[in-house]
């Protein structure tokens, strides 16, 4: 007997690697988010500057206006001590004309001249107290502006906020930042504890491929082996068919484990 073309299917031993590129979508509404929070702390940080520098600018032209209408009013006031003083000149010609026609001192149209040029001199020196009092008003408030400057001050209020919203901004940015950097180190150790885990996974398959195939080679030496002491003894095709089929079962092997074995009849 001879035995031809004793062939095993011995499965796909060869170990295929899949290298896929993940993509790496950054997803944009984080980053709106931060950039929406940015802007409104920047917005509000200027608004709130511009609102001190409005007050203060306010408060100065309050000054201002109360200025004006002061130097209007001793404008007013030098002008009624003027017409004051020229009608009490006029008094007093007419005072001197009556005397000069005659009239006595302490006569009566003499003295209700007097009474009238007594009463406009109250009124210029009332006049001009109050053109005194009004300026000195005035001299004070520009001594107090240029010592307090109000726009000044308000304009450094408004650089102290607008830079504590720049430094709150940084803070902000930094401590996201560090966040996002965590969370990609520990994206990455996962990531690499997976992979590990994967060529372990693989490591115990590829062993256990050659454990298999190990095993499968000595079937096959043993089938070879009984087939040939067969084919020495004289024995049939079926005979030796039935001795490996019997062989198979002592090995505990299932036919389907050895697909594609195949015996040649031809003798």
């Amino acid at each position: 007997m001879r035995v031809k073309n004793i062939s095993f299917y011995m499965g796909n031993n060869a170990v295929q690697r899949k290298h896929s590129e993940e993509n790496k979508i950054i997803d944009g509404r984080g980053t709106a988010m931060a950039s929406d929070s940015i802007a409104a702390k920047k917005a509000q940080a200027q608004k709130k500057a511009m609102k001190i520098i409005g007050d203060a600018f306010s408060g100065d032209k309050k000054i201002d206006d109360d200025l004006n209408e002061r130097r209007e009013k001793v404008r007013t006031l030098q002008k009624e001590s003027g017409e004051n003083r020229a009608a009490m000149k006029d008094l007093q010609d007419q005072r001197e004309k009556l005397l000069e026609q005659g009239y006595a001192a302490d006569s009566d149209e003499v003295k209700n001249l007097d009474e009238q040029v007594k009463s406009y001199a109250e009124l210029i020196s009332d006049t001009e107290d109050e053109i005194q009092m009004e300026n000195a008003v005035v001299r004070q408030s520009k001594i107090e502006r240029l010592k307090s400057d109000p726009m000044v001050k308000a304009r450094e209020q408004a650089d102290s906020v607008l830079e504590a919203a720049s430094d709150e901004i940084l803070g902000d940015l930094i401590t996201e930042g560090k966040q996002h950097i965590d969370e990609k180190l520990e994206e990455e150790k996962k990531k690499a504890e997976e992979a590990k885990e994967k060529k372990e996974e693989l490591e115990e398959q590829i062993e256990a491929r050659k454990e298999d195939r190990k095993e499968q080679e000595k079937l096959t030496e043993d089938i070879l082996e009984a087939a040939k002491e067969m084919e020495n003894a004289g024995n049939t095709v079926s005979d030796a068919q039935q001795a490996i089929k019997t062989l198979m079962n002592k090995m505990s092997l299932v036919e389907d484990d050895v697909k594609g074995a195949a015996v040649d009849q031809g003798v």
